[in-house]
């Protein structure tokens, strides 16, 4: 059974536990994108280290290639639009060509004069996608890697070209049931066709007449078009459960949070037997947290279905100030040597998570001392005399794996205080937010130590952020 994602598989199993009494097998449940690289039998790679497997290739094209700091600006948008052409099969060579003809256009001067160099280094830049595009597709072929739009290219051309051979080779299965899809892209609408035409897989589409039958519901769109398609027929479980009768309460109440604290007045008064049957839906992600602080403590079992970004972490405050103290410690030294603020300083100091870190006291200590003498720009023994103090110490020169091992010695020392005070407060969030940390810098450490491409903090902040 192949699901839109892994959540769907989880409630699948939930619901098929509900209709045995007898153990029995399971049938294979799995995502998309998960078939999509078995049957590619090559490696998905996220983002970060597509930038520089990219980057590598970039390296090999140009005589004079930018520094790693200034193609990131664009390398992670050309690693979109190289996912959105290959997800969708467009032909590339024809793409590129057409591509560089409008640019041509675009810089063409009408009264007959030479194009500037500037103008020339613009039309150079966009001659050499297509043949950075057929490089690094090749590149990732070779190393047995790809990136979620390549592996798709790769199964629906192979399928294409050859569904028999493709299908005895590569799918054990008897039969390939795809479930509870809307839209679908090119690629995926070409792999399901292939298999459908070959009596390999069926297709279940779930959907209410309410937005299919009515041409101005935008919902129904994506399966008005695979309902006229005779590849889709039969098209089946239709519902009509949109239409019925339904109570809806309208409360109006200020601010956002006190939207998220009012939930716990509304969970007290549902049923707890009613508890699976009730969703949360938010219209800011931001207010995620707040909403999960303010539900009852006897409402168990919570299935987030939410994301949640990073950068709204409190744990991100600490870091974003202690990356951009050392980038403002690299502009204001000289060479590789560091010479750091004093406001940047005493202002991470200040933070909830140095207090942890450090000890509220110490904290204040050494903000106090650098008040004290006035300390302007600190380096060489100002620096020893803090760091002295310190159980962690701050760096003294740029080196990317240092930062890197000092966020996640960090890291390390928030952990090692949360579990030990675990029983004096709940930190299942913050513990969590560290873990996402750990995973993080341990992935960047990987990265940079089999691509030392980034030589200044100003270029490791640039990656981090991204």
């Amino acid at each position: 059974m192949v699901l839109p994602n892994k959540r769907a598989s989880l409630f699948l199993k939930q619901y098929l536990s509900k209709l045995i009494d007898k153990p029995i097998w399971l049938p294979q449940i799995i995502g998309t994108e998960e078939l999509i690289e078995q049957l590619s039998d090559a490696e998905l790679i996220d983002n970060t280290t597509q930038l520089f497997e990219l980057y590598e290739v970039y390296k090999k094209t140009e005589t004079e290639p930018e520094t790693f700091d200034e193609f990131t600006k664009w390398g992670q948008i050309l690693l979109h639009d190289f996912n959105e052409i290959d997800r969708y099969l467009v032909p590339t060579e024809q793409l590129f060509k057409h591509i560089n003809e409008a640019r041509a256009i675009e810089v063409w001067n009408v009264d007959g004069q030479a194009i500037t160099d500037l103008q020339k280094k613009y039309l150079k830049f966009w001659e050499q996608l297509g043949k950075l595009y057929v490089l690094y597709t090749q590149h990732l072929k070779d190393s047995k890697l790809v990136y979620q739009g390549l592996a798709y290219r790769i199964v629906a051309e192979q399928l294409k070209a050859n569904p028999e051979q493709f299908i005895s080779e590569n799918i054990k299965a008897d039969q390939l049931i795809f479930a509870g899809f809307n839209a679908l892209n090119k690629a995926e609408e070409v792999l399901i066709s292939e298999l459908k035409k070959q009596k390999k897989c069926e297709v279940i589409f779930d959907a209410d007449s309410y937005y299919l039958e009515d041409e101005a519901q935008e919902s129904g769109m994506f399966l008005r078009k695979f309902r006229a398609k005779e590849v889709f027929k039969p098209f089946q479980y239709i519902e009509n459960k949109f239409k019925g009768d339904k109570q809806i309460n309208i409360l109006g109440i200020p601010q956002n949070i006190g939207q998220a604290k009012y939930t716990t007045t509304i969970l007290k008064d549902i049923n707890p037997a009613e508890y699976t049957q009730t969703a949360i839906v938010l219209a800011d992600e931001n207010l995620l947290v707040p909403v999960l602080q303010s539900i009852p403590e006897e409402v168990n079992g919570i299935n987030v279905t939410m994301g949640y970004s990073l950068k709204n972490t409190p744990i991100n405050n600490f870091f974003e100030i202690y990356f951009s103290t050392l980038v403002n410690a690299e502009r204001f030294g000289h060479k590789k040597q560091l010479t750091y603020h004093h406001k940047d300083l005493t202002k991470l100091l200040q933070l909830p998570f140095s207090h942890l870190l450090f000890g509220k006291e110490l904290c204040h200590s050494i903000s106090a001392h650098i008040i004290k003498h006035n300390w302007v720009f600190i380096n060489k023994d100002k620096l020893d005399w803090i760091n002295n103090q310190l159980p962690i110490k701050f760096d003294e020169t740029i080196d990317v794996q240092q930062v890197l091992a000092k966020c996640l010695a960090y890291i390390k020392t928030g952990k090692d205080f949360y579990v030990a005070n675990k029983d004096d407060a709940n930190y299942t969030l913050e513990l969590e937010y560290l873990f996402q940390y750990a995973k993080l810098f341990n992935q960047l450490v990987t990265l940079t130590n089999k691509f030392p491409v980034v030589e200044t903090v100003k270029g490791f902040y640039s990656l981090y952020y991204q």
